[in-house]
């Protein structure tokens, strides 16, 4: 599992002050990403086979949308793997 600490800023706020989806979703492939620089024999491997880390897919859920100034917690972590395909599941927890 990898984990990032984010407080939502201006930037990443609509015109109400509430975290844009956008930015929600730029937090979690940024969680992602860093995750692969986390796991050195995950990355080695992926250079060797001149591999990437591709998204195919995302299954969003919003239960309730954040807003300005608020802590923000995303995790990243893989739930499984196939030959082509891995499998992962990533969150954004307020505090």
């Amino acid at each position: 599992m990898y984990s990032l600490n984010y407080k939502v800023t201006t930037s990443a706020c609509d015109s109400e002050g509430r975290l844009k989806l956008y930015s929600a979703l730029q937090m979690m492939q940024d969680c992602s990403e860093m995750w692969i620089d986390s796991e050195l024999g995950v990355k080695q491997y992926f250079t060797e086979q001149n591999m990437a880390q591709l998204l195919a897919t995302r299954q969003v859920e919003i239960i309730r949308v954040p807003e300005y100034k608020e802590e923000l917690k995303v995790t990243t972590s893989v739930y499984g793997m196939k030959p082509m395909f891995g499998f992962r599941n990533t969150f954004i927890y307020d505090s």
